[in-house]
């Protein structure tokens, strides 16, 4: 990884750059997946049984918009360590064993069950609908989602091919000119919602911010380019000013909620940066790993062990959330070791003759 535009030599040890992170410094990465997974989990199964909840969490706080945004921050990371090890071809090989195998399985398990459980607004009425589920874009469309959470995937392709398009261009300042040109848009997107009154993906915008936010700090880690010292800031400052700007166009994102959960999303992120090396350590070290390891399959099965608990269990809420809780989890941990593990493994196959596996030292871009 070179050293991006805003580092200059006396920000740099004389003797040496700063390392890359190595394995055991990025573990944190790990502890954000699994906690930001925990906090869509439990938003989603409380707010569900609970109308004081759900109404608090519509009105105060959103701790699953908030996970959704730590993840964009560990993308943000992950994925720039990931990419300078492998050719453009192997990183995309195993982007797609890393993602599609498990949402297709979580996919067919709705399909199957959606007489059951499913919404009208969760129909797939048309083949352009069915297609775009299986292809994980339907979030970038205005179309119905089978899988309630998939809906943030497509953004997470959207990373991807930006950052492919910053390595073929040996464009080493990507994340200063995405980041600002993303905040640029969403800013531009608010107004047009105040202005004209228009629903335009707003949070499409903020997103892919977030994630040049977190490229920027792995530049920082790894080269200690200092991107991230205005680019940091000018999100704090954007997304929640604009989020106010842009109103009550959205019923869904109140302008408070969208800034106290982008703010918190982000804290969570740097919280857990700013403790790494504990979680290096004993039970934190077992935890975080775990956690971040079934962190993507809980993400997508959770919704669909809910709607069955729901069928299952008698009305109790504290009951309902219990099971659902525990039921997650552990279904989320048999796809990991049954499909998603298998699959990742599959991925890191080198093609054609020979087949044997290869370690690869980013391991964090499971």
């Amino acid at each position: 990884m070179h050293v991006g535009p805003g580092t200059t030599s006396d920000e740099r040890s004389s003797s040496a750059p700063p390392s890359r992170p190595g394995p055991d410094r990025l573990v944190f990465i790990e502890g954000v997946r699994g906690v930001a997974s925990l906090l869509v989990l439990f938003h989603h199964l409380i707010s569900a049984e609970s109308e004081s909840v759900s109404a608090w969490t519509h009105t105060w706080f959103d701790p699953g918009r908030a996970g959704v945004v730590a993840f964009f921050l560990v993308s943000g990371y992950v994925i720039p360590l990931s990419l300078a090890r492998q050719t453009s071809a192997t990183f995309v090989r195993r982007r797609f064993y890393r993602l599609y195998p498990v949402y297709w399985m979580v996919l067919g398990a709705f399909l199957l069950a959606a007489p059951l459980v499913a919404r009208p607004d969760e129909a797939l009425s048309t083949p352009l609908v069915l297609i775009a589920n299986v292809l994980m874009i339907q979030g970038l469309l205005p179309l119905a989602t089978a899988v309630p959470t998939a809906w943030t995937l497509g953004i997470e392709l959207v990373f991807y091919g930006q950052a492919l398009l910053g390595r073929s261009l040996r464009l080493l300042s990507l994340p200063a000119v995405t980041g600002g040109a993303w905040l640029s848009a969403y800013a531009a997107a608010q107004t047009a919602r105040a202005v004209l009154d228009v629903d335009v993906p707003v949070t499409l915008f903020m997103l892919l911010a977030t994630a040049s936010v977190g490229h920027a700090v792995h530049l920082r880690d790894a080269t200690g380019d200092r991107t991230w010292r205005w680019l940091l800031p000018a999100a704090l400052v954007v997304v929640p000013v604009m989020s106010v700007v842009g109103g009550d166009v959205d019923p869904a994102w109140p302008p408070l909620l969208y800034a106290v959960s982008y703010v918190g999303g982000v804290a969570l992120f740097f919280a857990c940066s700013a403790a790494r090396e504990r979680f290096t350590r004993g039970a934190m070290a077992w935890a975080s790993t775990w956690g971040g390891a079934i962190s993507y399959s809980l993400y997508l099965v959770h919704p669909l062990v809910y709607r069955l608990t729901v069928l299952a269990v008698p009305v109790s809420a504290v009951l309902i959330v219990a099971v659902a809780s525990m039921a997650s989890v552990v279904v989320a941990l048999l796809v990991h070791l049954l499909v998603e593990r298998p699959a990742i493994t599959l991925g890191r196959r080198p093609p054609g003759r020979g087949g044997g596996l290869r370690r690869d030292p980013a391991r964090h871009d499971r």
